[in-house]
């Protein structure tokens, strides 16, 4: 976004949109928001995945089912950043941490590595290699 944007930013403004900066191009990444059962998923895969997660909460393989959650990236009392996981959950008393990716790049797979180094988490990655019928 830049100076010459902003008569246009301005314009939508005054016609009452809401979220003014996805006005125009979308994402940065091309994906296309979506709402199921109330709630606004990034993208359409991480929609799709959503209801496959409460199926398994209810039947109980799954407990905890959270999303978004904020994750705080912190190296020697240092305050490096946040990383925000699509979904978690626990499974098996074990805590599953999921993230979404189209594309991965290279500040995401330095945050995947960061949630390793500093929460002991290995974040389990779905792109559209390792389960493409999110993305259809």
């Amino acid at each position: 976004m830049n100076l010459s944007d902003l008569p246009r930013l301005q314009a939508a403004h005054k016609r009452g949109r809401k979220n003014v900066a996805s006005f125009g191009r979308g994402s940065k990444m091309g994906n296309k928001f979506c709402v199921v059962e109330g709630i606004k998923f990034r993208s359409k895969a991480e929609g799709r995945l959503y209801p496959e997660l409460l199926v398994m909460q209810r039947v109980g393989s799954i407990s905890n089912l959270r999303l978004q959650t904020r994750w705080p990236i912190e190296i020697g009392g240092v305050m490096i950043g946040h990383y925000v996981s699509d979904f978690d959950y626990i499974q098996q008393r074990r805590l599953v941490v999921v993230d979404i990716k189209g594309q991965l790049t290279q500040l995401s797979a330095w945050k995947l590595r960061l949630m390793k180094a500093v929460h002991g988490v290995d974040v389990r990655l779905l792109t559209q290699k390792t389960d493409p019928r999110l993305f259809k």
